[in-house]
């Protein structure tokens, strides 16, 4: 990549480059009253602490599914909806078994950075 006359040959020379222009031509100035606002507040209330520890249900992961729109490509993993809507109960209760682990925040470090394949 040139820019400025300048051959740029590395990432992090084309990276530095990009974040200088993008800070010139951005308009998104945050605010450092609100930043420490944040920070400052409370996490999560009591209400919400609740709310985030109650492990999904078989009728939400079906109400889900009902809302996953057909006729649309596939995922990440090359996954199609129909695929998904196909399921029979045992897959869907599989998936809603790591749905849970994964919210529950219950699950070995190295998943993380894991991928499932359906192979």
């Amino acid at each position: 990549m040139k820019f400025g006359g300048k051959i740029l040959t590395s990432d992090q020379d084309t990276t530095k480059i990009f974040l200088k222009y993008y800070r010139k031509v951005s308009n998104f100035r945050p605010r450092r009253q609100i930043r420490k606002r944040e920070i400052n507040s409370p996490r999560v209330n009591e209400k919400w602490s609740r709310l985030f520890s109650v492990p999904f249900s078989d009728e939400e992961i079906q109400r889900a599914l009902q809302k996953l729109s057909r006729g649309k490509s596939a995922g990440p993993v090359g996954i199609l909806p129909e695929f998904i809507l196909k399921l029979g109960s045992k897959a869907k209760q599989t998936i809603l078994f790591f749905i849970n682990k994964t919210w529950g925040g219950s699950f070995p470090s190295y998943w993380e950075k894991l991928m499932f394949y359906p192979y």
